[in-house]
């Protein structure tokens, strides 16, 4: 295998546990009450987002040739 395909799929993978854990902290009890008092959480969304990024990313360079 070429390090290049190596660190593609270490990048997707790093990006999918950013995709699980900023949609496990959008449900959590903390951005609930922030929520509640207002206060917006934008933590969940931006790592959701990058994880979506670097899955992308990641994948693209694990297939190509």
């Amino acid at each position: 295998m070429k390090s290049g395909k190596i660190i593609g799929i270490i990048i997707l993978l790093v990006g999918i546990a950013l995709i699980f854990y900023g949609v496990t902290h959008m449900d959590s009890t903390e951005s609930k009450i922030k929520d509640f008092f207002g206060k917006e959480d934008s933590t969940g969304m931006f790592t959701s987002i990058l994880g979506a990024v670097l899955a992308l990313a990641g994948g693209f360079l694990a297939v190509r040739k």
